[in-house]
């Protein structure tokens, strides 16, 4: 399993709290994708995702992370015996809030889902 991440500015107080130390004391593999422009979409850190995604394995197991508001819990042994229990290749995280537009609300399905977004 290989952690990856995108970020913008490695010295970031957050990712050097937070998912920097987590990552080094579980021992997971961790990758950062930086982008040293001028950060205007999400959408780049897809574009960064994708162009790494091209030259890995199909059988590689990418954790896809945010860089500034996620810490680990756990090892990656449990990381990895959680996401085989979803028998499925993709797994998405989810929000309870609709963030950054909660405008965007209306667009969803009302599901009985607390984490529906």
């Amino acid at each position: 399993m290989k952690v990856v991440t995108v970020a913008s500015d490695t010295l970031n107080k957050a990712f050097n709290t937070f998912l920097k130390p987590s990552c080094g004391y579980y021992k997971l593999d961790a990758l950062v994708l930086e982008y040293d422009g001028v950060f205007f979409s999400n959408r780049l850190k897809d574009i960064l995702l994708n162009t790494y995604l091209q030259d890995i394995s199909d059988d590689e197991i990418i954790f896809f992370t945010d860089a500034t508001d996620t810490v680990f819990v756990t090892n990656e042994e449990e990381i990895c015996e959680k996401f085989m229990q979803f028998n499925s290749p993709l797994v998405f995280s989810a929000e309870i809030n609709c963030w950054p537009d909660r405008k965007l609300e209306e667009n969803n399905p009302a599901l009985p889902a607390h984490f529906k977004y």
